[in-house]
């Protein structure tokens, strides 16, 4: 072993990379986030379609003349009272909520505004962490999707990634992926070669 691959094994034995290597991490970190990004965008996209579909077709007749309204509700209530000798009172309480609706213009039906489901940037990389997270326990093989997905994405740049998002990982993702698995699955920037041919890329 030169004296060179030797100070590189010990730079990735302690995760403390060289200027160039630490730059490939900083390119996979954009990397990641731009892939995360993308999804987000599409996710996106998808929902605002649904929306549209749902919310400006009648379920019922296929009319498209629909307007908003405000409806009421019933929500949560009781009714509570004590008497004695023929004497006492009732009492009670009721909660009522108002909920925007679409109303066809045509058939009069009425229906619940389709809810988006909101998923950013971030939330699509805790997912994948997750899902690296099942996968480094052998409780979930089909997760491999998730590794075909970051294939280009150096370990190291995974691993920087994932401590960004901390607060959104399940207890055993952050108990239990490690950057020594990543490196199991994806390419070490300790491992790349051509160092500048791999950041123009």
């Amino acid at each position: 072993m030169t004296h060179t691959k030797f100070l590189r094994g010990l730079r990735k034995w302690f995760n403390y990379p060289s200027k160039k290597e630490a730059a490939l991490i900083t390119h996979g970190c954009v990397q990641l986030r731009s892939i995360a990004k993308k999804e987000a965008a599409e996710h996106w996209k998808k929902e605002y379609n649904r929306k549209k579909e749902r919310d400006e077709t009648c379920p019922r007749c296929r009319n498209k003349s629909i307007v908003d309204k405000i409806s009421r509700v019933m929500g949560s209530g009781s009714v509570n009272g004590s008497f004695f000798l023929g004497t006492g009172s009732v009492y009670g309480r009721s909660e009522i909520d108002t909920k925007e609706v679409n109303h066809c213009n045509e058939c009069g039906h009425q229906w619940i505004k389709y809810p988006i489901s909101y998923k950013w940037e971030y939330d699509f990389i805790a997912d994948w962490m997750n899902d690296l997270g099942k996968f480094s326990q052998g409780s979930d093989p089909v997760r491999y999707e998730t590794v075909t997905l970051l294939k280009d994405i150096p370990a190291e740049s995974i691993w920087e990634v994932s401590q960004s998002v901390a607060r959104l990982l399940h207890y055993s993702t952050r108990e239990n992926l490690s950057l020594s698995f990543l490196r199991t699955k994806f390419k070490s920037v300790y491992e790349i070669q051509d160092v500048k041919a791999k950041l123009i890329s």
